[in-house]
């Protein structure tokens, strides 16, 4: 086949596969949001309850020794009218008693509050995962639907690219992303025949090379691949040409099974044509 077809071939090919790698990441990033924002939605952030029976006890225990404290003072205060002796030990004893007695009290209001404070946070929780509901109920079945919309682009670039790849051109283990980009970039970059390219004694080292950089090759592609194939003013041009080109090598070819292969390419280079000028998912 005329190198200028495999050109043709292997561009048609890298524009596929990246528009079949963006349609997966694509839909596993949106997926993962989807189901982030369904967990924040759904997920309860409860706080622990303070045990009533601990307020109780220091609330009981409180009040004994606040009243038993009361009731020292005023006995001290009682006999020492009277000339009690022993009334500096007794008073300290109320004080410290009324002092402690006071500290459970207080402590014992505020688990009270806090016990209050919590249920009604607790009791919000509820309400807003109630209230949750239909929100998660439609982001699912959005997704739904968007995600059978991914499913279905996916399936359409898979389709060209199957049909890209009966044409064997390219042996099975050349057939992804990073195989093809780095033939297609080898050829276009140099006078290189497709058979020299493949034998060349760098090439699988250059292959592993592209791929541990292939994220941020694919950014790059992406922009190339809509500039070139999806707006229209700049892709016709090229279009006409390449299909002359392909109708020339066709009626010029003596060889029948060469001359299907360009008939074939034509009419797959047709159909990859049809389906970026609806692809716009891929503008940024």
């Amino acid at each position: 086949m005329d190198r200028a077809a495999i050109l043709l071939y292997l561009r048609n090919l890298r524009d596929l596969e990246v528009a079949k790698n963006h349609i997966a990441v694509q839909r596993n990033r949106e997926r993962q949001s989807i189901e982030q924002r369904k967990q924040e939605l759904g997920t309860a952030h409860y706080e622990t309850e303070p045990s009533k029976d601990s307020e109780g006890a220091q609330l009981i225990l409180g009040a004994l020794l606040l009243g038993f404290g009361i009731l020292c003072v005023i006995m001290v205060i009682a006999r020492w009218i009277e000339g009690y002796d022993d009334w500096l030990l007794v008073l300290i004893g109320g004080i410290f008693c009324i002092w402690r007695g006071g500290t459970w009290l207080s402590s014992a209001m505020d688990l009270r509050t806090e016990y209050n404070t919590v249920k009604e946070h607790n009791a919000a929780e509820e309400t807003r995962l109630l209230n949750n509901q239909p929100i998660i109920a439609k982001l699912t079945n959005d997704w739904r639907n968007k995600e059978q919309w991914y499913n279905g682009e996916y399936s359409k670039v898979q389709q060209l690219l199957n049909e890209f790849y009966r044409m064997n051109i390219l042996a099975s283990q050349y057939r992804n992303l990073a195989a093809v980009c780095y033939i297609y970039d080898y050829m276009s970059t140099s006078q290189a025949s497709l058979e020299d390219t493949l034998i060349h004694e760098h090439m699988e080292n250059g292959i592993r090379r592209l791929e541990e950089k292939l994220d941020s090759i694919i950014v790059r592609l992406e922009d190339v691949v809509y500039e070139t194939r999806c707006v229209r003013q700049n892709s016709q041009r090229s279009i006409d040409q390449n299909n002359q080109m392909l109708d020339s090598l066709r009626r010029a070819e003596q060889n029948t099974f060469q001359a299907s292969q360009y008939a074939q390419l034509s009419a797959n280079y047709s159909r990859a044509n049809a389906y970026f000028s609806l692809a716009n998912y891929l503008k940024r």
